[in-house]
């Protein structure tokens, strides 16, 4: 084991490490033989989400490359490509390969570690090896999502809660745009267009004392940067004033583009745009191996192969 440092805030801060939480990892599998109804499904959320709910009951751990591109105060972040472990309910390994953050690693485990996420960061400062809370300032710097919402089943439930509210309110009809080419895999791509959160497609909320964004995600089942992403002045973990102006999107993003793999039949990638018609998000799994029987030791800091 490596040097572990009782006060971790201060060296994360130092180093700029970024965690990721995979809030998007779209591992989705369809059942067999549904290729063809793929356009028709979509436009029947209630059987969609049957078929990817029931199907993502028969996961329960994967593998994957995941590409990441997130935009951050306005600002398009670069590129990083991670590896990643994943085991119901939601144990993780990610390590970072390439830059940014080369060599950067991290292990969470809900009810585990104090529930906080162990990780340290590349380059220099890797013999540090830190905890943090979840939610903390550090932890989510640089993030859209906290990792409690990583995995397929997150996904896949914020994808059909904005898909089904979309078409019982008549605000949207998903476009089925043919099969794309992503660097040498197959995929269907369907397009969806959602209202403006920033013209006629929010709701304006008066915080009770003490609340926070992170209080109001909960309370209208939004993710918090999409809060956040139109109330600029408020930090996440910010306590308001009684009275305070809070904008609530209802949608997560005004498009977002979902591609399935032909062969694999799974969601593989995703893209999702803010309300100014900019990229806010991208999500892309490569090489994923569903049902591998990760153990324990995948999620420990012991494992040999880690650099903790």
């Amino acid at each position: 084991m490596k040097q572990t440092m009782g006060k971790s805030t201060t060296v994360f801060t130092r180093v700029g490490i970024h965690l990721i939480t995979v809030f998007c990892v779209t591992v989705i599998a369809v059942l067999p033989g549904v290729a063809s109804e793929l356009p028709r499904r979509l436009s029947d959320p209630e059987s969609l989400s049957r078929t990817l709910l029931e199907q993502y009951g028969t996961i329960r751990d994967y593998t994957a490359v995941m590409v990441k591109q997130e935009r951050i105060d306005g600002k398009l972040n670069d590129i990083e490509t991670i590896e990643l472990k994943f085991r119901k309910p939601g144990d993780i390994y990610m390590k970072w390969v390439g830059e940014p953050n080369n060599g950067q690693e991290l292990i969470y485990r809900p009810g585990r570690n104090g529930n906080k996420i162990i990780a340290h960061a590349g380059g220099f400062w890797s013999f540090l090896t830190g905890k943090m809370a979840p939610m903390s300032n550090m932890a989510m710097k640089n993030q859209h999502h906290p990792i409690m919402a990583a995995g397929v089943g997150a996904t896949t439930k914020i994808v059909l809660k904005d898909l089904k509210k979309g078409i019982k309110n008549k605000d949207i009809s998903p476009r089925y745009m043919g099969v794309v080419d992503l660097g040498g895999e197959k995929a269907h791509h369907f397009e969806t267009l959602f209202p403006n959160p920033a013209k006629d497609a929010s709701l304006t909320h008066r915080a009770k004392e003490g609340e926070t964004l992170w209080d109001l995600a909960d309370r209208y089942d939004i993710a918090m940067y999409s809060i956040r992403l139109l109330n600029k002045e408020i930090e996440p973990s910010e306590e308001l004033d009684a009275g305070t102006e809070v904008i609530i999107p209802e949608y997560y993003c005004t498009k977002s583009n979902l591609y399935i793999a032909t062969e694999t039949m799974m969601i593989v990638k995703i893209e999702s745009y803010d309300h100014h018609g900019d990229l806010y998000e991208m999500y892309h799994y490569r090489d994923i191996k569903l049902n591998v029987g990760l153990t324990d030791i995948d999620f420990d800091t012991d494992n040999s192969e880690y650099e903790f």
